[in-house]
C-alpha cells in the first residue's frame, strides 16, 4: 500500500436535457432546467470538493447559431450563462457536453438532440453544423482545457465511420485550443453492446492519445476491468472514471484510479434538474459526493481483484454413449492462443436444435421476477435433462423442434438470438439441445456461458449451473463452470433458457480446454 496519490479530475455531470430511453419517452412532459437548483447543486458539489462540472446540453438551451434546435424546454443561453457563472464563483472548471454518438433507434440515439441535422450522413454539411454550434458553445462557456463528444452507444456507424468521427472531433478541437473526451465502452461485454466494444477499440487504436477515456461501468471493479484500466494506460491515454451511485463500487474504482495513475472521477444522475428531484440530488452530493471528491486516499492492493464467481461442475465420468441421433452437431478443434477482448464466433456453440416458445403464467411463480420457473419441470414428458432431440419441424409438447444456426452475415453470430427466433415474448422458455463432438476423453474443462434471462444446463444428462437470481442482459462469460468433462466422441448439451420480460432473449455458450483456452467450435468436423 502506498500514499499520498491523489485524483485530480473530480468531475459532476448535469444534464441541460439528455436523450436515452428513459428520457426520450418523457420528452412530451419535459420541463425547462430548473436555473435555481442547478446553482444550489453546484454550490453543495463545490462544498463537498468536486472541481469540474461537466454540462449535458443537447437541444436543453437556445442556439444564435442554430435557432431550430429549440424544443418547448429549452432554456435561455442566458440561464447557462449564469450557471457557468456560478460554477466559476465556486471554482469549478467547466466542460460544456455535446454527444455525436448514432443510433437508428431514436429512443437510443444520442444525437437526437441534434435533429433535423442528425440524419445527415457525416459529410461536410454535417460538420458544417456541427462546428457551427460547437463555437458558439465555446464562446458561451470559455472551456479551460475540454470539450465532452459523447459517442457512447454508437449503433449506427461502422468501426471506420465510427473512427473518421473521432478524429474529425479531435481536429477541430485542438484547433480550438481544446482535448478531446469522450466515452469508453470497453467494460461491457453484454451482447447488445458487442459493436460499440468494437468501435471504441478501433478508436483506441486509430486515433490521438491526447485524448481523455472516460470508462463508464456501474458495477463493482472485476479483473477484467483491471486489465482494460492498464491497457489504456499502457496505450498513453489519460483515463477517468464513472463508476455509478454504488458506495463501495466507487470506492473500489476510486482506488483502481490512485493505483494506475489515472486521474478522474465523474459521478453521474441521468436525471432532470427539476424541484421534483431536489432532495435526490442534494442527498447523494451529501452522502456519495464525498467519495468522488476527496482528492487523495490511501492506495489498496488491487492484485487481486475479484473475478466473477466461478461454479465447480462436479461432474462424474460416465462411459454411457450418446443414444440420440446427432442433429446439431458441434466439433471441438484447437485452442485459441492468444485471447481477443470480444471474443468471435468461431469459439461458440452455434448449431442448435431448439424446442419452444413455450409460455407461461407469471401468477404461478410466485417471486417478482419469476425465477421459480426455471426449476419446474412440468414443461416437457420426463426429465428435462433427458429430452430427446428430433428433426426440424417435429412437433413435441405443444410446440416445434427448429434448428438454429446464426447466419455468417449477423451481426454477432455467437449469439443465440431467441428473440429473433420467435419475436418479443412475455414470459417464455425454450429448450437448446447441442451435440459437442471431442476427439478424446477430457477433464478440467471449462463452459463459460452468457443469457438473458434465467439458465439451467445440462451436460451428457448431468446438471453443471443454473442461474436465477435476477433479470440480466447476454454478456460474454457471465458464468464460469469449471471441472466439466468431455467423453470422446458425442457429447450432450441441454439447455432451458427462460425470459420474464419482451427483449432480449437468448445466450451464448463456448468451452475451453484445462488451460482456460478459447476452443475453436465448428458445426463440421
Amino acid at each position: 500500500m502506498s500514499e499520498g496519490k491523489s485524483i485530480s479530475v473530480r468531475g459532476y455531470l448535469i444534464h441541460m436535457t439528455h436523450y436515452d430511453p428513459v428520457w426520450y419517452d418523457r420528452k412530451e412532459s419535459e420541463k425547462p432546467f430548473d436555473l435555481a437548483l442547478g446553482c444550489e447543486m453546484v454550490k453543495a458539489m463545490a462544498g463537498v470538493g468536486f472541481n469540474m462540472l461537466i454540462i449535458d446540453l443537447a437541444d436543453g438551451v437556445e442556439y444564435r447559431s442554430l435557432p431550430e434546435l429549440k424544443r418547448h424546454y429549452s432554456v435561455p443561453m442566458a440561464d447557462l450563462e449564469k450557471l457557468i457563472a456560478c460554477a466559476r464563483d465556486e471554482g469549478l472548471e467547466i466542460v460544456p457536453k455535446l454527444n455525436f454518438s448514432k443510433s437508428k433507434d431514436p429512443r437510443h440515439d444520442h444525437n437526437c438532440w441534434f435533429r433535423p441535422y442528425n440524419e445527415l450522413p457525416d459529410n461536410d454539411a454535417y460538420w458544417t453544423k456541427a462546428f457551427e454550434l460547437i463555437d458558439e458553445v465555446v464562446d458561451v462557456c470559455k472551456p479551460e482545457r475540454f470539450l465532452f463528444i459523447g459517442m457512447d452507444e454508437d449503433f449506427q456507424r461502422t468501426p471506420a465511420q465510427y473512427v473518421a468521427v473521432v478524429r474529425s472531433l479531435h481536429a477541430g478541437l485542438a484547433k480550438r485550443g481544446l482535448r478531446t473526451v469522450m466515452w469508453n465502452d470497453t467494460i461491457s461485454l453484454s451482447a447488445g453492446m458487442f459493436g460499440c466494444l468494437q468501435k471504441t477499440l478501433a478508436a483506441e487504436d486509430s486515433t490521438a492519445a491526447d485524448i481523455v477515456h472516460v470508462l463508464w461501468n456501474y458495477g463493482p471493479v472485476s479483473a477484467r476491468a483491471l486489465g482494460r484500466v492498464r491497457d489504456l494506460v499502457d496505450k498513453g491515454f489519460e483515463t477517468w472514471f464513472a463508476p455509478g451511485g454504488n458506495p463501495q463500487h466507487v470506492q473500489d474504482w476510486k482506488r483502481l484510479a490512485l493505483e494506475t495513475g489515472c486521474s478522474g472521477l465523474v459521478m453521474t444522475a441521468w436525471q432532470p434538474v427539476a424541484e421534483s428531484n431536489r432532495q435526490r440530488f442534494m442527498d447523494r452530493i451529501q452522502t456519495l459526493g464525498p467519495i468522488y471528491a476527496r482528492s487523495e486516499a490511501s492506495v489498496a492492493d488491487m492484485s487481486a481483484v475479484p473475478g466473477k464467481p466461478i461454479v465447480q461442475a462436479n461432474m462424474q465420468p460416465t462411459t454411457q454413449p450418446m443414444e440420440d441421433p446427432v442433429i446439431a452437431p458441434n466439433y471441438l478443434g484447437e485452442p485459441l492462443e492468444s485471447v481477443p477482448d470480444l471474443l468471435g464466433s468461431e469459439v461458440y456453440v452455434r448449431n442448435w436444435m431448439v424446442l419452444g416458445p413455450v409460455s407461461f403464467k407469471p401468477v404461478d411463480y410466485a417471486s417478482r421476477q419469476q425465477q421459480e420457473v426455471i426449476e419446474a419441470d412440468s414443461f416437457v414428458d420426463g426429465p428435462e435433462e433427458g429430452l430427446v432431440v428430433q428433426e426440424e419441424g417435429t412437433e413435441a409438447f405443444g410446440v416445434t423442434w427448429r434448428r438454429y444456426t446464426p447466419s455468417a452475415d449477423d451481426g454477432f453470430p455467437q449469439v443465440i438470438n431467441l428473440a429473433e427466433a420467435y419475436g418479443g415474448s412475455d414470459c417464455a422458455l425454450a429448450y437448446l439441445v447441442a451435440h459437442v463432438h471431442s476427439d478424446r476423453d477430457v477433464e478440467g474443462y471449462s463452459l463459460y456461458l452468457g443469457s438473458d434471462d434465467y439458465v439451467k444446463v445440462w451436460l451428457n444428462g448431468q446438471l453443471i449451473h443454473t442461474y436465477a437470481e435476477r433479470r440480466r442482459a447476454i454478456t460474454q462469460d457471465d458464468d464460469s463452470i469449471e471441472g466439466i468433462i468431455l467423453q470422446k466422441g458425442w457429447n450432450k448439451l441441454v439447455v432451458k433458457c427462460v425470459t420474464v420480460r419482451s427483449g432480449g432473449w437468448g445466450l451464448l455458450l463456448r468451452i475451453a480446454d484445462d488451460k482456460g483456452r478459447p476452443l475453436m467450435t465448428a458445426p463440421e468436423a
